[in-house]
C-alpha cells in the first residue's frame, strides 16, 4: 500500500494542486456480474 501512495504521489498533479487526493483500490480478477475473468499480466 504504501508503495502505491509513493508511485501516485510522483503525479505532476500534487505540484499544482493543494486538493489531489489519492484512491488505492485493489485490482480486479473478476467481474461479479459478468464472471469475465481478467487476464493476469506478467
Amino acid at each position: 500500500m504504501d508503495e502505491a501512495v509513493d508511485l501516485a504521489k510522483g503525479n505532476p498533479e500534487f505540484a499544482y494542486t493543494q486538493t489531489a487526493k489519492i484512491e488505492v483500490r485493489p485490482i480486479k480478477m473478476k467481474e461479479e456480474t459478468t464472471s469475465f475473468v481478467y487476464p493476469q499480466g506478467k
